[in-house]
């Protein structure tokens, strides 16, 4: 009878075994204030982050809820492209990639 404690895979974690030993995906998570005064929150940091546009968060939240007869979505979080955040050469000394970024509050 074999000792299932001697075979290597007894020390990995139950999602690795079996299975190749892909790199997980990383999404770099950016916390924004949950506070309608704040200068970027949640509605506005996607036009910042991916544009560099600012725009007023309460004109901001003003034309979200005009789009949506008139009630505000509640956003818990955005994915915003990294193109514009982290560019290619600074990712290279970042020493990783990063495509997207979330963005919650």
């Amino acid at each position: 009878v074999s000792n299932p404690r001697a075979t290597p895979m007894h020390g990995m974690p139950l999602a690795l075994r079996g299975k190749s030993h892909r790199q997980k995906k990383i999404i770099p998570i950016i916390i924004v204030p949950n506070a309608a005064t704040a200068l970027i929150n949640i509605h506005n940091a996607k036009d910042f982050l991916e544009d560099g546009r600012w725009i007023n968060p309460g004109e901001k939240r003003k034309a979200l809820a005009a789009a949506n007869g008139g009630k505000l979505p509640r956003e818990e979080s955005v994915i915003i492209s990294s193109k514009q955040l982290v560019k290619p050469q600074e990712q290279a000394q970042l020493g990783a990639k990063f495509d997207v970024f979330k963005v919650t509050d």
